[in-house]
């Protein structure tokens, strides 16, 4: 895995009929087959950019997997 990929804040998996270089196609199948309360991964007090001031904890923040 590359380094900066811990910097990520967020990942959107699609299945692999979805086009990943068409937005049109990604927000398509997030509205179609994409349920909350079973798809969403949140870690906390991951490590943030130092220069990222999103999160109130310096250097800690989240990171959202849909």
């Amino acid at each position: 895995m590359l380094p900066q990929f811990k910097y990520t804040k967020l990942i959107i998996a699609v299945d692999l009929d979805v086009d990943v270089r068409s937005w049109a196609d990604i927000i398509w199948a997030l509205s179609t087959r994409f349920d909350a309360s079973r798809d969403i991964t949140l870690l906390h007090n991951t490590p943030i950019d130092y220069l990222d001031f999103a999160s109130p904890k310096r250097v800690l923040g989240g990171e959202l997997g849909l």
